[in-house]
């Protein structure tokens, strides 16, 4: 089963996780990578970008080299000191639940550094935010 069926199962009260660790990545997972804002931005035509409810940019799909950029910081290093994932493992984890949870196919999950991370949330600050637009 995968691990967003066990999730949605689990806030049901049809599945029990196995200890607290599972409980902390489903908590985790529930909390940064689903029901994220799906955002088109003018300047960056060949992608979407995925910000959770603090604007901060979580994904980034490049549909003209079908790149898919993770961020680093907030989600794969998680992964990795949290949850004692291998390069391989959060790879195919975020494969699987983005897949899953946004009907993306053939994806292959790339981290990428902080830098564009916060270039690209400017961006969406400037072109979103109610404040910046001139009347």
């Amino acid at each position: 089963m995968n691990i967003v069926r066990k999730i949605k199962l689990e806030s049901l009260g049809y599945y029990i996780c196995k200890n607290n660790t599972e409980k902390e990545l489903f908590k985790f997972i529930k909390e940064n990578m689903l029901n994220l804002k799906q955002v088109s931005l003018k300047n960056y035509t060949y992608f979407i970008f995925y910000f959770n409810d603090k604007d901060q940019n979580i994904f980034q799909h490049d549909f003209k080299y079908n790149d898919f950029y993770v961020n680093n910081e907030l989600i794969w290093q998680n992964f990795a000191k949290k949850f004692n994932f291998d390069y391989e493992e959060i790879q195919q984890s975020i494969k699987d639940i983005v897949e899953q949870a946004y009907k993306l196919q053939d994806i292959t999950p790339i981290a990428r550094g902080y830098e564009t991370d916060a270039i690209i949330e400017q961006a969406y600050k400037l072109e979103y935010n109610e404040y910046s637009k001139k009347d």
